[in-house]
């Protein structure tokens, strides 16, 4: 199943659905990102409800995969969310405690907790608030590292392209200051990979990559001509 991990606010008008823009409400969540080690597995966030009327939270966890760059989420049983529904009034805040199951694997497992403000009807405008995000949970060896690696291809189309993959064993941040690779995905998953057209006249790429272990940016230059050349993609 396939998700975008964004905050949304929809405001479907009965009968019909009517999305509205995102926009931000009276839930806080803290901290928005979570890391766990393999030994120990287990962390806990924060949910505050800073409005004026109570609401109802439901939790689920998904694992999380990449293709193409895009996410892919999957509903999965190695995570445990307590509690994962609850009621919580105006100025009160709910401790969420996580925990991941499963056998270390060497390399980092990524999910998504995915929280869920629950329908509640207005009595005046016969409307259903409801707000959805995401919050990343990496689980890393205390080792694990990621590595990015650049590589020439050309697209479907035969146009030049370039290809960034990460042959590490934890996440990636990247980020593109130039904007000339188009939109990047903001993390690149253990054995993910995305391909890019690559503008005319290139000859270096400047990208500026973190991961959990070297958690500053650091920038990062590629000259386009030392960079191994992939099969085609047509």
């Amino acid at each position: 199943m396939r998700m975008l991990a964004a905050l949304a606010v929809a405001f479907c008008l009965a009968p019909t659905l009517v999305c509205a823009q995102p926009q931000a409400r009276g839930l806080q969540v803290s901290p928005v990102i979570m890391s766990v080690r393999e030994e120990r597995p287990i962390t806990s966030f924060r949910v505050r409800n800073s409005g004026a009327a109570e609401t109802s939270i439901e939790l689920a966890a998904m694992r999380w995969s990449q293709e193409g760059g895009e996410f892919v989420l999957e509903p999965t049983t190695d995570v445990i969310v307590a509690p994962s529904v609850f009621l919580l009034e105006p100025g009160r805040e709910q401790i969420v405690r996580v925990g991941v199951r499963g056998p270390p694997s060497g390399r980092e497992r990524a999910y998504r907790i995915v929280l869920r403000e629950l329908p509640r009807p207005d009595p005046v405008r016969r409307m259903r608030l409801r707000l959805e995000m995401s919050m990343p949970l990496f689980v890393a060896a205390e080792t694990a590292r990621g590595q990015l690696a650049v590589r020439r291809t050309r697209d479907e189309s035969g146009a030049p392209a370039i290809v960034l993959e990460n042959r590490g064993d934890a996440h990636l941040v990247l980020a593109d200051p130039s904007g000339r690779l188009a939109p990047l995905p903001r993390y690149l998953l253990p054995g993910a990979r995305v391909t890019r057209p690559l503008p005319a006249g290139e000859t270096s790429l400047a990208l500026v990559a973190s991961d959990v272990r070297a958690p500053t940016p650091a920038p990062q230059t590629f000259r386009i001509e030392d960079a191994p050349v992939l099969a085609d993609l047509r």
